[in-house]
């Protein structure tokens, strides 16, 4: 059974949705969003059959995700998917503000397109973004925080910023602090 996520606030900049559930947070779209906590996915995940369904975004309309200084830890996959990240296809997005963190013994794995943070990305701001884990991807891109990516602004954010092409059965191990 579907339940509708309701998000308190109004979904722009002054009064963001704010985020306080991995439920809520599988569920964004297009306006400005909030993270009220942080949020751990592993229980989430765990429901949903072992896998992250990433977050897609390709509206021409613009979606904000503020993680106001917060956490989202325990993003893994168990299948292996074209898009892994917290977003598979970002377009007009804006994330800043948070961590995302995968766990110490899990890599995030992809086809094609691999980030922690977003996998394949378009006319994307990323402000203020860490990530930790490590990624792999059998023949395309992979990235610590976006694997591929076309017009991004990538500021004041660690790790890896974009993915070269890596062949097959490449992996990049990123070191947990």
């Amino acid at each position: 059974i579907y339940l509708p996520v309701i998000y308190k606030g109004e979904g722009t900049e002054e009064s963001p949705y704010l985020i306080s559930t991995p439920q809520a947070l599988a569920n964004i779209s297009d306006g400005y969003y909030q993270l009220a906590n942080d949020i751990d996915l592993t229980d989430y995940i765990k429901q949903n059959n072992n896998c992250w369904q990433a977050i897609q975004h390709l509206s021409t309309n613009q979606l904000t995700l503020d993680g106001n200084g917060h956490k989202i830890s325990g993003l893994q996959n168990e299948t292996i998917e074209t898009y892994a990240g917290l977003f598979g296809l970002a377009r007009n997005v804006t994330i800043e503000n948070m961590i995302v963190e995968i766990p110490k013994d899990a890599t995030l794995k992809a086809t094609k397109f691999v980030g922690i943070l977003i996998a394949k990305g378009e006319k994307v701001i990323i402000n203020r973004v860490g990530t930790l884990g490590s990624v792999t991807c059998e023949d395309g891109y992979a990235g610590g925080i976006i694997g591929y990516a076309k017009d991004i602004q990538l500021r004041e954010s660690a790790r890896k910023a974009i993915g070269d092409f890596l062949n097959r059965n490449n992996t990049e191990e990123l070191p947990f602090n």
